[in-house]
């Protein structure tokens, strides 16, 4: 990947919205997640943290598998791609 400038920071480029877990939604449940990750050099998300563990499972698991599609142009410092937290 090439830079758009030599000090740049991740910068989204797909996000995939999580899908509402059916099970919540019936019942009327809402919940929200935090989650933490990591934007490789080649724009995956990798390493990704549960940051509000008292949210329900299903929550968690729809907000983890959007979130590994989705894809970034990564964090560049002096023209090279490097690991970055999000």
């Amino acid at each position: 990947m090439r830079p758009w400038n030599d000090n740049m920071e991740q910068t989204p480029l797909y996000r995939q919205e999580p899908k509402y877990p059916t099970g919540a939604a019936k019942v009327g449940r809402e919940g929200s997640v935090q989650l933490e990750f990591t934007v490789t050099p080649s724009g995956f998300v990798e390493d990704i943290m549960i940051l509000n563990p008292d949210q329900g499972k299903a929550f968690q698991n729809a907000s983890i598998k959007a979130l590994k599609q989705w894809r970034y142009a990564p964090k560049f410092v002096a023209g090279v791609a490097v690991p970055a937290t999000s």
